[in-house]
């Protein structure tokens, strides 16, 4: 990611000759900051080696349903991952857990949330992987948004 994007820099900064006034100038500008999120992101993507390994994603939902689903597979560690994601910018779309044990090839108890935002019900997912089991009614993702799960 460019330097900047991550503050919503709506201009360009020059890597080799920067102007001293850029910086500043974009911070004065900016409408947003996921630095934090980004954080977040590169934190889950260390911790997690299936998300290091480079490889083939495939598609574990079918092209009619609301929720795109893509499975990697580890080919130098046991993992498997998961990322449901929701196109839809404003409903959130459900799904039953018990549609991808098969996929990530493990129980539900076996899989945990990894998402490095928020989790449907408020509580900060970062703090402490959630088992799948635990959303026994079902897991929503939010409008434009995703769930990263794993098993393994």
């Amino acid at each position: 990611m460019p330097i900047g994007c991550e503050l919503g820099f709506t201009r360009s900064l020059h890597g080799v000759e920067p102007i001293p006034d850029d910086w500043e100038v974009g911070l004065a500008e900016s409408a947003f900051d996921i630095s934090d999120y980004i954080g977040r992101v590169n934190a889950m993507k260390a911790q997690t080696p299936v998300l290091n390994e480079k490889g083939r994603q495939e598609r574990v939902t079918s092209p009619d349903e609301p929720l795109v689903g893509l499975l990697r597979r580890g080919e130098d560690t046991d993992q498997r991952g998961l990322v449901l994601i929701n196109p839809d910018p404003e409903q959130a779309q459900g799904f039953d857990p018990a549609a991808i044990t098969g996929p990530l090839g493990a129980a539900a108890e076996d899989i945990h949330e990894i998402t490095p935002a928020a989790t449907a019900d408020g509580a900060d997912a970062d703090a402490e992987a959630d088992a799948l089991a635990r959303y026994e009614a079902g897991l929503k993702v939010a409008p434009r948004s995703i769930r990263v799960l794993v098993a393994g």
